[in-house]
């Protein structure tokens, strides 16, 4: 839920719901005409209001947000010292991908990502399935690929093949089941306006530092020899500027 911190130090232009908006007018309301922040807040949603007359204001569908808004939405979610360093613009959001490729074999169940993990370009970019330090991260929409190679870095992805898809995707970071399991045919949409093997997340999740995340996949059968799997976390995170 957006608050009124939230609304003064994000983006002027970013989408806002019913709700939210009834949630900010009531805590306007409820602070003296002197205080700084109602100052700073009946500003900003003065400018909201004007851009959307002159038609410079962006959709409020979340199908539409990209992932920077969405970032935004959930500043509440995360340390309020990144909150006041991307208000000072000593830090800025920015999109991000994570991403692991596995050589998984005949295995029925894998873990996609795996605390012996090193970032190595072609297999991960993130070290022990963990991010570091003071940086969380969005996830928006998830990739999920696969291939026939013995090298998992050495072959081309594609769309899952049917074992896969009849199986299930699950999201766990640490001991919190972030998405429970889903069907994998979400990730075998067939549509040549997509990424293949691309799923967007209605209810982005965001996940936090130094916490493990664990990508698993559950097979009703064994696969293919030599089968590769590649798993890509989309979304946005904070850098310093």
């Amino acid at each position: 839920m957006l608050g009124l911190n939230g609304f003064i130090g994000g983006d002027v232009d970013a989408p806002i719901t019913e709700q939210e908006l009834e949630g900010l007018i009531e805590e306007i309301g409820a602070l003296p005409r002197s205080n700084a922040s109602r100052k700073k807040a009946v500003s900003r949603m003065a400018t909201k209001v004007n851009s959307t007359k002159t038609g410079t204001a962006v959709a409020t569908s979340t199908s539409n947000s990209t992932a920077k808004v969405e970032f935004e939405k959930r500043l509440h979610l995360i340390d309020p010292a990144i909150t006041e360093a991307l208000k000072s613009q000593r830090m800025q959001i920015v999109d991000k991908n994570i991403y692991t490729a596995k050589k998984i074999g005949t295995a029925t169940n894998a873990e996609l990502m795996l605390n012996s993990d090193v970032a190595v370009a072609g297999v991960a970019n993130i070290n022990n399935r963990k991010l570091e330090a003071n940086q969380s991260f969005l996830v928006t929409g998830i990739i999920l690929l696969s291939c026939a190679n013995a090298d998992e870095k050495a072959g081309t992805y594609d769309t899952i093949p049917a074992n896969i898809q009849n199986g299930d995707f699950q999201l766990m970071v640490g001991s919190k089941v972030l998405i429970p399991k889903i069907s994998c045919q979400v990730f075998a949409t067939g549509r040549n306006d997509l990424p293949k093997g691309y799923h967007r997340l209605e209810n982005p999740k965001m996940i936090p530092p130094q916490t493990e995340i664990k990508p698993e996949i559950f097979c009703p059968a064994p696969n293919a020899e030599n089968t590769c799997v590649k798993v890509i976390l989309l979304g946005a995170t904070v850098e310093k500027n």
